[in-house]
């Protein structure tokens, strides 16, 4: 498989316009991305998630104290990211988690499987991220599962189902 030089360098270029410029482009994020149609579009639409993360953490770096770039950071990183589909959606937001957790050690707090952003770092993601008008139900409850990982939470800790599977809880 041929790698398309020309949309890797649009999805950085284009990211780099987002975050770092603030300058908003919808119309060329929908061109390139056309809903993930193609492969091609969907190579696009993972790079780019990835230059927004990484912007993101270049943004957020750049004054004395990460803290005080951290939601205006977000903030674009959302403008830039919402458009996307959920899964596309749901990568970058980990792309961003993750980039995050690398750089800033300050919002981090060492586990077993390395660094995790604190809770509160996360709360602010979410925040942030939630009050762009694009960030619909749909995304919220995307957002919520991706950046509380509540996908990986152990099963101990979810409610257990009553054997004649009524989907009905019981009591443990």
């Amino acid at each position: 498989m041929k790698i398309n030089m020309d949309l890797i360098n649009n999805a950085d270029k284009l990211a780099k316009q987002f975050i770092l410029n603030n300058q908003s482009n919808i119309d060329e994020l929908k061109n390139n991305y056309n809903n993930g149609l193609s492969s091609d579009n969907l190579a696009f639409a993972y790079h780019f998630s990835t230059a927004c993360a990484d912007y993101t953490a270049q943004f957020i770096s750049k004054g004395t104290n990460p803290n005080d770039n951290l939601d205006e950071g977000v903030k674009r990183f959302a403008e830039a990211v919402l458009p996307l589909n959920n899964p596309e959606l749901s990568f970058a937001i980990e792309s961003l988690k993750n980039k995050l957790a690398s750089v800033f050690v300050e919002f981090t707090l060492k586990t077993k499987d390395g660094y995790e952003l604190i809770g509160p770092i996360r709360k602010r993601i979410a925040d942030v991220i939630n009050s762009n008008p694009n960030c619909n139900e749909n995304k919220r409850d995307l957002l919520i599962k991706v950046i509380t990982d509540y996908d990986k939470m152990q099963t101990s800790t979810r409610p257990k189902i009553n054997p004649e599977r009524t989907g009905k809880p019981v009591k443990i």
